[in-house]
């Protein structure tokens, strides 16, 4: 029996997010961000800018799909409820 592996996707997480990110992500197909977890003394707490950095790192006319982490939740604002996934992976 021959068993296949679903199609490969190139991605990047930003997880944990400790600071603004600067990066060319043209070529990338998904983009997941999340915050520290755990309970470590001296824990990042990511900032709304810091996420919107993610977002600026591709051209506006290239749809990308963003997964933000439930951890994100405590610290962002109600936008940060996107839960997207590449279209081939949807169902």
């Amino acid at each position: 029996m021959k068993s296949t592996l679903p199609q490969s996707h190139k991605l990047v997480s930003f997880e944990p997010l400790h600071g603004p990110i600067q990066a060319d992500l043209s070529g990338l197909e998904w983009v997941i961000i999340g915050a520290e977890s755990g309970n470590r003394k001296g824990k990042i707490e990511p900032e709304e800018d810091w996420v919107k950095s993610v977002f600026n790192c591709w051209p506006d006319d290239l749809p990308m799909p963003v997964f933000m982490k439930n951890n994100l939740m405590p610290y962002l604002p109600e936008w940060s409820q996107i839960k997207e996934f590449p279209k081939e992976m949807q169902r």
